[in-house]
């Protein structure tokens, strides 16, 4: 793990980049969730209105808004938009602690920002009704629709709601290490593939989780609707909920888990080097060196030559 890091200008850039891809990330998804249900809200209890029509809209709206992001900010700040996969990357070291810090705060930051906006796209929807199949349904709330929080259905426990969260960020940081860490992977051509391989996974543990915790996997995406929820008056029990927390430790808890066993199983398989090639000889070429030994070569042939006729010489003579 690396702990220190000179903050410098790139950091910051960086850091801005968390800030305002987790902003856009935050407006677009929660939006989806406020927009789906002023048309598309069922009849029933709080569990039935996550209907069918809901879920897939509002799970593209998150896989495909990280897609982008990804792609659009991952060459800045590497595109964590999320705390836990920050503090994945940092277990495996390819985040420093410093980094990962400031990264936490700007994502936080965003989050909130992001509420913020969507709530001031939507206030005027406040106290309309809804429609639904049989007509006229409740007045919409403030903020509308509490801007997208996430709440444990009331149909399940703390323990199950821990599991789908910890199963949905296990999914996205796993995909991460496998896909941007990993030096085998398939994904690492060009262009690269994995910001598609990521989008995907943020939308399928959205399918699944959105009916039972609303889907977090994001402490941010959790914090700041929220926080905007607490800003406008909304009763803690509502906005926080009984069970917070299972939207905090699940995904730590993930990033952790899914840190140990790429760094047990993958990480030295990644680190594996290809058997070197035998060393060739290298080739020779003609130079200045060369044509001096030539030239000596010749000088001592042609003293050799001359001593030989000498001695006939002498030979004769005798």
């Amino acid at each position: 793990m690396i702990f220190r890091e000179p903050i410098t200008a790139e950091l910051k850039r960086a850091a801005f980049a968390e800030f305002l891809a987790m902003t856009i990330f935050v407006y677009i998804g929660t939006g989806s969730v406020v927009s789906t249900g002023e048309f598309l809200r069922s009849d029933g209890e709080w569990v039935t209105q996550a209907s069918v029509a809901r879920i897939l809209p509002i799970a593209m709206a998150f896989g495909v808004a990280i897609l982008v992001l990804v792609y659009g900010f991952g060459h800045i700040s590497g595109g964590h938009i999320n705390p836990a996969v920050t503090a994945c990357l940092t277990f495996v070291g390819k985040c420093s602690f410093t980094r990962g810090l400031i990264y936490f705060v700007a994502q936080l930051l965003g989050a909130f920002l992001g509420s913020l906006m969507l709530w001031a796209s939507v206030n005027n929807l406040e106290g309309l009704p809804t429609y639904t199949a049989t007509g006229p349904g409740d007045n919409i709330t403030k903020p509308p629709f509490n801007l997208g929080i996430n709440q444990l259905n009331p149909g399940l426990k703390a323990g199950n709601g821990f599991v789908f969260e910890f199963m949905g960020t296990l999914l996205l940081c796993l995909t991460v290490l496998m896909t941007v860490v990993h030096q085998k992977s398939m994904a690492n051509g060009k262009p690269h593939n994995a910001p598609i391989a990521i989008g995907f996974a943020v939308m399928l543990a959205h399918i699944v989780l959105i009916p039972y915790t609303g889907c977090g996997i994001n402490p941010a995406r959790t914090f700041g609707p929220a926080l905007a929820n607490s800003c406008a008056g909304v009763p803690a029990s509502i906005a926080w909920g009984s069970y917070w927390w299972i939207y905090w430790v699940g995904p730590y808890t993930a990033a952790v888990v899914a840190a140990l066993i790429y760094r047990a199983l993958f990480e030295c398989d990644a680190e594996d080097e290809e058997e070197p090639a035998p060393p060739q000889e290298p080739v020779k070429e003609p130079g200045p060196s060369r044509d001096v030994e030539a030239g000596k070569a010749a000088v001592e042939s042609s003293k050799v030559a001359q001593e030989a006729h000498t001695a006939e010489q002498a030979t004769a003579s005798a």
